[in-house]
């Protein structure tokens, strides 16, 4: 395993966050923030033979049960005891700039892990993201 910086890339503003932006190849992993937790770029790097390990961001990437139907993960969450793990078999909707209007999206299959949070630990998880915003 090789942890060292293999790729840096200077850009001005309007170049987005992307994983889109990083070379990857067959056989590495990619550890990545919530800002590069978007279907379209992951499902890129998986067809180039890497895979992504992403720190879950809802609002840019709506998740699917296998049956096609919204993981309400909120929902799911408050049916169970907190401090509870749980794991879901997901899919994401990958749409291209090319897709044709009539056309389905691609699927990006991939699993989600989950802990819900005591109400202490929530609270404290809250403080420090709140903490990091500019």
């Amino acid at each position: 395993m090789n942890l060292e910086l293999t790729h840096l890339l200077v850009t001005d503003k309007h170049t987005g966050e992307s994983l889109k932006n990083y070379p990857l190849s067959q056989g590495d992993v990619a550890v990545v923030d919530r800002g590069l937790c978007h279907a379209s770029g992951i499902s890129e790097k998986k067809e180039e033979g890497a895979d992504v390990v992403a720190r879950y961001n809802p609002t840019v990437m709506p998740l699917y049960h296998d049956d096609g139907t919204p993981l309400e993960l909120i929902a799911e969450l408050e049916k169970k005891p907190k401090t509870t793990r749980m794991n879901f078999s997901v899919s994401a909707k990958v749409h291209s700039k090319n897709q044709k209007k009539n056309e389905l999206p691609t699927l990006l299959e991939g699993h989600l892990r989950v802990k819900r949070l005591s109400s202490v630990e929530a609270k404290a998880a809250r403080t420090r993201c709140r903490s990091r915003r500019f």
